[in-house]
């Protein structure tokens, strides 16, 4: 097993169309303030469309791993993005399936944007991959 040097997380999309509401929903399935980075997702659809999501990465604790799963079944989500301590993510689908991916790894705007799905965290403008 490999030594897991940082705090997993999660992305997710509620996709409410309301940030302070959205903020509130979490908060009420007690992630705290601290937890979350709004984030934009960026997925490619079967058209090759991309499509920007509003999303959040919530460094969680084992135990808001439920929680997690609940609010995305809730808000009809297929599925979430995992990343482990030691930055490998894997895709959660909703029915249990899981589709492993790479390492969660920093690149730059041009490899992003020709990548199939890809995190853009807006504070640090830096752009991520799996």
């Amino acid at each position: 097993m490999l030594k897991e040097n940082k705090k997993p997380f999660v992305i997710l999309s509620l996709n409410v169309g309301n940030f302070r509401l959205e903020m509130d929903i979490l908060h009420k399935a007690g992630i705290k303030e601290k937890q979350i980075k709004p984030v934009t997702g960026v997925i490619t659809d079967k058209r090759g469309i991309k499509i920007h999501e509003k999303s959040y990465l919530i460094v969680h604790d084992v135990n808001q791993l439920y929680t997690i799963r609940q609010l995305a079944r809730t808000h009809k989500q297929t599925c979430f993005l995992y990343v482990h301590g030691d930055r490998y993510g894997e895709l959660q689908y909703m029915d249990n399936r899981v589709k492993r991916l790479g390492r969660f790894t920093e690149v730059s705007k041009f490899t992003a944007e020709r990548a199939d799905a890809y995190t853009f965290d807006h504070l640090n403008n830096k752009y991520y991959i799996c």
